[in-house]
This record gives structure tokens, C-alpha cells and sequence, in this order.
């Protein structure tokens, strides 16, 4: 069975079931990007530019982050679980994807794509714990799209 997903390149969910165990007792950032508008994309240009957009996506992230910590979540929503950085690294790491977002050519126009992105930080103990703060990054993605989409807002778990 497959542990990447095709499209994207990034590893799938049965990875991350895989990988949970190795991310406990590490400090840590969890983030969760969606595709702002996704639907949108596919209803007006149709689905083949809504793949591009999420092929597009997933490369940029694992360009960004590195292949074995980047894992697509589910339809437009990408998990990044990073192990040891800096903040200032991570930080950087997620303005960088803000700044490269994909553009996709669809005719005579083009589509820029834009995020929001919501993460998580600390040291989980345990998988609950880490369970936990994948629900806080999860969150917090929401508040960024709240907050008007193209957006990144994160939290220290406590």
C-alpha cells in the first residue's frame, strides 16, 4: 500500500498513523494549510485546474518543509508536522510559502492561489497530546480563514 499520495507527492494519512510514534518527545510545530476558495477553483476552471493547484501545493510544501513531514490531510487540507526548528525557521519557512504561491493559467486569465494557515506548537508527551495539538492547529486555520483567508495564525500549546 501506498504511503504517498499520488497527486501531491505528500505522504497520505496512513503514513501519518505510521509516523505518529516518532513525533513524541520532540518540541514541535503542527500546522494545517488549506487551499483558500478550493471549491471555487474547481467549480469556475474545473477540476483539473483544482489538481494543479493542490499538485502545485504539495510540491511547494515539500520544496519548503521536506518530503517525510509533509502529508496531505484530506481533499485541500495539507498537515505539516516539523520536529526540532527554530520559531524564526519555522516562521520564515511558512512567509516563504505565502510569498511562492502557486499562479495557474487558465486561458486567458490566471488564478492566484492563497492559503490559510493555522498552526500549533510544543511537546507532546504522548499521542493524545499530539492528537491535541493537531485540533489546535486545526483551529486555528479556521480563525485565519475567519479572519479573511491568506492568513496565517498559530498558538503554543499548553
Amino acid at each position: 500500500i501506498s504511503l504517498r499520495d499520488a497527486l501531491t507527492g505528500c505522504r497520505n494519512r496512513l503514513s501519518l498513523r505510521h509516523d505518529f510514534p516518532d513525533y513524541i518527545e520532540h518540541e514541535l510545530f503542527t500546522m494545517m494549510l488549506d487551499v483558500d476558495d478550493f471549491k471555487s477553483i474547481n467549480d469556475q476552471y474545473g477540476h483539473d485546474k483544482g489538481d494543479i493547484a493542490l499538485e502545485q501545493t504539495g510540491k511547494l510544501l515539500i520544496n519548503t518543509f521536506g518530503a517525510n513531514h509533509c502529508y496531505r490531510y484530506g481533499g485541500d487540507e495539507f498537515l505539516v508536522i516539523c520536529p526540532e526548528i527554530e520559531r524564526e525557521e519555522f516562521h520564515r519557512k511558512a512567509e516563504s510559502l505565502m510569498e511562492n504561491r502557486p499562479v495557474i493559467d487558465v486561458g486567458n486569465d490566471t488564478i492566484q492561489v492563497s492559503y490559510s494557515i493555522g498552526y500549533s506548537h510544543g511537546k507532546p508527551n504522548d499521542e493524545s497530546t499530539l492528537r491535541n495539538m493537531l485540533i489546535l492547529a486545526d483551529n486555528r486555520l479556521y480563525q485565519a480563514k475567519r479572519s479573511g483567508k491568506n492568513a496565517i495564525v498559530g498558538a503554543r500549546y499548553q
